[in-house]
């Protein structure tokens, strides 16, 4: 049986009743290992129940490192109950995947990012709605406290009229890939700016209230794969004026890693990690205006929270898959208007050579 709704367990201190939402995780790569397999038993009202991965002896291992009580090749050969899936297989496979977990009558979160493109991603919300189940999109730096508290507590209204933006995403990779899909453009749909840059393009656009965009310009060194480095020039259309932005993806070099918000009476720089508070600078000072987190784990807790949450009906705050749909697109438009990235040490020197 792969669906069987709410799971009631009696609690031996009181014998309280809590509600378990169990779920299948299908693809079993480093995002898995490293981010949510490690906090799962931390995630009130969530148990992982089944790993499925084409790789017998790596779920296996997870499985007996984790306490994962069942193992499968594939979504189909999954008997254990289960109330709903995390997908995380490389990017081409997540239609597919999530379409016959939808058939199954399974909600589906999706690691990032959703899609390849816009289409697949307008695809795969319309397959959840067509068979009345739901898509969530897993964008963990929404969660993150500068990020968060920001949107909720609007200090970004602090700095005054908005002049420009500025954002930056990039750490030298270091990643531990386990499939060479990750460099092959057909299956994984971009580089540096779909994989990081559609977290950094998700915070923002959450930040300033899913604002219309034009693209202006892109470059990147793509030329014969995958690109390393990205550089976008966007207007943001907001209610009363037009606001430029500079967007910059790496996987060569650690980028200040921000969303920096100018306007006319200071800045408010919002980190993209858990560490640090959101600062606003003004003339009189730099202040910490959010809280901050130890490490990043609480935020793939809350995230496998919610997730239990949305299975069982309840309140949450996960992304729809719907809001990734323009995500994508500002992506798709980018591409489209591609030009060749620029290093510095190919701009011609004016200097004369020496003799």
């Amino acid at each position: 049986m792969v669906r069987a709704g709410i799971v009631r367990e009696d609690n031996c201190e009181g014998h309280r009743v809590t509600s378990v939402s169990r779920v299948a995780i299908v693809g079993c790569g480093a995002v898995i290992e490293q981010n949510y397999l490690p906090v799962f038993h931390a995630a009130a009202g969530m148990r992982c129940e089944v790993l499925v991965d084409p790789d017998r002896a790596r779920i296996e291992e997870l499985a007996a490192r984790f306490a994962v009580p069942h193992v499968a090749a594939s979504l189909d050969a999954v008997t254990a109950t289960i109330d709903g899936v995390i997908v995380a297989v490389p990017n081409d496979l997540h239609l597919p995947v999530a379409t016959a977990a939808f058939d199954r009558g399974l909600d589906v979160l999706c690691e990032k990012p959703v899609a390849r493109t816009g289409a697949e991603a307008a695809a795969m919300a319309s397959a959840a709605v067509a068979r009345g189940r739901r898509l969530y999109a897993a964008m963990v730096c929404r969660r993150f406290p500068a990020v968060a508290e920001v949107v909720a507590g609007g200090q970004h209204r602090l700095v005054g009229e908005l002049q420009r933006v500025e954002a930056s995403y990039g750490v030298p990779i270091d990643w531990p890939v386990r499939s060479a899909s990750f460099y092959d453009r057909a299956r994984v749909g971009g580089g540096v700016l779909l994989d990081l840059g559609v977290h950094l393009i998700d915070a923002l656009l959450h930040v300033l209230g899913d604002p219309a965009s034009e693209v202006v310009g892109y470059a990147d060194d793509g030329d014969t794969g995958v690109e390393t480095e990205a550089e976008a020039r966007i207007v943001f259309c907001l209610a009363h004026r037009r606001v430029d932005g500079l967007v910059r993806t790496s996987r060569q070099r650690r980028l200040p890693n921000t969303i920096v918000l100018h306007g006319a009476n200071g800045r408010l720089t919002i980190p993209l990690n858990a560490l640090q508070p959101a600062i606003l600078s003004l003339a009189n000072g730099d202040w910490p205006v959010t809280g901050r987190l130890p490490s990043a784990a609480p935020c793939f807790v809350a995230q496998l929270e919610d997730f239990g949450r949305a299975l069982r009906g309840e309140t949450h705050a996960l992304p729809s898959g719907d809001s990734q749909v323009s995500r994508h697109e500002l992506i798709d438009r980018l591409y489209a208007v591609r030009t060749p990235y620029v290093f510095p040490w190919d701009v011609p020197s004016a200097v004369a050579p020496l003799a």
